[in-house]
């Protein structure tokens, strides 16, 4: 199994780009601190800053954590960031319609 740490999509963004814009976004939109953000989920604030500056790339559960603080129904942080990527470049879009990846 690959380190998914080290993951890579084949081209365009990253998930790691595109996950810190999305989060600091739905923070603002509910009008709460970083530091109330990492309480709410129970992360560092620190941790939570160096997502949003796309410096580090969030395991499975610390994006789960993040979807509870960010009072977000379950996979719309992960829908969101797909978006994100399909909308800077449309490989994922491609993808779709060819029946590689189902929506």
């Amino acid at each position: 199994m690959p380190n998914m740490s080290r993951f890579r999509l084949p081209q365009g963004p990253q998930p790691m780009d595109v996950i810190g814009p999305v989060v600091r976004a739905r923070r603002k939109e509910l009008g709460i601190s970083q530091a109330t953000l990492a309480e709410r989920a129970a992360i560092d604030r620190t941790y939570v800053s160096s997502i949003e500056r796309g410096q580090r790339n969030p395991t499975l559960p610390v994006l789960i954590l993040l979807t509870v603080g960010l009072q977000l129904p379950q996979g719309a942080l992960l829908a969101a960031v797909i978006d994100a990527i399909a909308n800077q470049d449309d490989w994922l879009a491609r993808a779709i319609e060819r029946g590689s990846v189902v929506e």
